[in-house]
């Protein structure tokens, strides 16, 4: 990330678990997504919020996998900085 990124908070809006469907004879794994915004301050002053989707998977009772999701041109836009 750029210097000019002051401070990121999260907030989750929503957290929502999924049991999913499995052959007979095995256990049902956990997943889900979280909904959250996260709130950026760039160190010129700027503040702007991000809606973001993560979805995780989840074996043995430890997540195994966590994506992130967002609107790409809602971070540059805002941010002045290019993924």
């Amino acid at each position: 990330m750029d210097a000019s990124l002051a401070r990121l908070r999260e907030q989750c809006v929503r957290l929502h678990v999924d049991r999913d469907t499995l052959p007979t004879g095995t256990l049902p794994e956990l997943g889900g997504r979280a909904k959250r915004i996260d709130h950026f301050r760039l160190r010129n002053g700027k503040r702007f919020d991000l809606p973001v989707n993560g979805v995780f998977e989840i074996e043995n009772g430890k997540i195994q996998r966590f994506s992130d999701y967002f609107n790409l041109p809602s971070f540059e836009g805002p941010s002045g900085l290019k993924l």
